[in-house]
């Protein structure tokens, strides 16, 4: 005889009702059995029985659960921090702050980083087809590469004209969408000297810092990458033509006496010159620091600084930064 949750029992050629008259919900698995050999029926009933007992069982047990996880501790919900770094081409972001893009991520922050070219006016170096298009497919692969060494997101490029940004429009517009939709903590990108007074670099900056000046509050902060006076000048002298004339940065204006923000990166260099390194088309002899003129890169991986573009040191953003290696150092004269 099966036992029914609701209404009385009875024989399974019975019609069992319910109050008020209707049938009950067995009423027409009971009928099945009765037309069914006596082995196979009681197999039926056997199955009946775990259909109907079950559910009510592992409801009971859900709930239970339910009310279990509500009295647990919730896991820390805060958002993580977001970086995004603006570059006029790819290999900028490993010698300007490739060491704070990898400390960052180390630390759990998503990080993007924003190529406005792909580099397809760099000599190669690597024996490779030196077209434009092919120099720009192999360029933009090395900055994926190099993502990944950083452990950053794979690059977005807007593949506008590398060595022609001065004359561009400029793409204010374009730069705010993409701050407003990924609301970043962080903006890195190069400073007013270009680091060695390239025209590219100069004009993102000239955007990025128009972009920034006309946000609303609370704007994230622009940190502008920075290096001390007389670093870059050897490569400056050897970037003259590209300038104008007479040119422009002067090189009294290349490099920072000061600056707000100092990241220690010396535990994770060899990662930032991996990075570097991911650029071989661009290193004469696959030298990591052969593009440069000498001692440059042995400096980049000291340490990297930054000039807040607000003009002075935030206590706030000095925090954010310390996080990823402690206490910093002191900043610059600021």
């Amino acid at each position: 005889m099966l036992r029914e949750r609701h209404g009385s029992s009875s024989s399974l050629s019975g019609r069992t009702e319910r109050k008020g008259g209707h049938p009950g919900p067995c009423h027409r698995v009971r009928h099945l059995f009765t037309s069914l050999p006596p082995d196979r029926a009681n197999w039926c009933r056997h199955s009946a029985r775990l259909r109907t007992v079950a559910p009510t069982r592992r409801h009971i047990l859900n709930t239970r659960r339910h009310r279990l996880d509500r009295r647990r501790p919730r896991f820390d919900n805060r958002p993580v921090p977001t970086l995004l770094a603006v570059i006029a081409h790819p290999d900028d972001e490993s010698y300007s702050f490739g060491g704070t893009l990898a400390l960052a991520a180390q630390a759990g922050w998503r990080c993007h980083v924003l190529s406005l070219t792909s580099g397809e006016g760099g000599k190669r170096n690597d024996g490779g087809p030196d077209g434009q298009v092919q120099v720009g497919l192999a360029r933009e692969r090395e900055l994926a590469s190099s993502c990944t060494i950083l452990g950053v997101e794979p690059p977005k490029f807007w593949r506008l004209p590398d060595g022609y940004l001065r004359e561009h429009a400029p793409q204010t517009a374009r730069l705010g969408s993409v701050i407003e939709d990924q609301r970043p903590d962080l903006v890195l990108s190069l400073g007013p000297d270009g680091a060695y007074g390239h025209p590219d670099h100069i004009a993102v900056f000239h955007w990025l810092f128009e972009v920034w000046r006309a946000a609303p509050d609370p704007r994230p902060p622009l940190l502008l990458a920075a290096f001390p006076l007389g670093l870059f000048l050897p490569q400056y002298q050897k970037c003259l033509s590209m300038m104008g004339e007479p040119p422009s940065p002067a090189p009294n204006e290349i490099g920072s006496a000061a600056w707000d923000y100092d990241v220690p990166i010396a535990a994770i260099a060899a990662t930032k010159h991996a990075a570097i390194a991911a650029h071989r088309s661009q290193l004469p002899g696959g030298q990591p620091d052969a593009l440069f003129p000498a001692g440059i890169v042995s400096k980049l991986l000291e340490v990297e600084r930054f000039g807040d573009a607000r003009g002075a040191r935030d206590l706030r953003v000095a925090s954010l930064l310390a996080s990823l290696t402690g206490p910093a150092p002191d900043a610059g004269s600021r």
